[in-house]
């Protein structure tokens, strides 16, 4: 399980209401308020596309002015491999006088065994 922070602010005078509305989401749990019309929001998801759709839900929210993930916590989620061969790599990346030398994978190559 995937857990996030959302700081959420909206007007003063909305939070209570507001704040009740998320509380009521399933997956959602308001964390903290102030008077300002700040709050926290703790947010969970099986993947962080999950959450990032939850999030996007939270921001077309009536009374929402503004709301973005600040503390994200990878729980279990199976990240998909990517990758390829070694073979499969373009040989001008793999070219060390090319002009591109100074690109990521061949900064990362020089610093591995691989």
């Amino acid at each position: 399980m995937n857990y996030s922070a959302i700081a959420i602010s909206t007007r003063p005078e909305l939070l209570e209401s507001l704040g009740r509305e998320i509380d009521a989401l399933p997956w959602a749990e308001v964390y903290h308020t102030d008077e300002q019309g700040r709050m926290i929001v703790v947010i969970e998801g099986n993947t962080t596309g999950l959450e990032v759709e939850r999030l996007k839900e939270l921001k077309a929210m009536e009374g929402v002015g503004f709301a973005e993930m600040v503390v994200h916590y990878f729980g279990e989620e199976k990240i998909p491999e990517v990758g390829m061969a070694p073979d499969e790599i373009p040989e001008y990346l793999n070219d060390d006088e090319a002009a591109t030398r100074a690109n990521h994978y061949q900064r990362l190559k020089a610093m591995s065994n691989y």
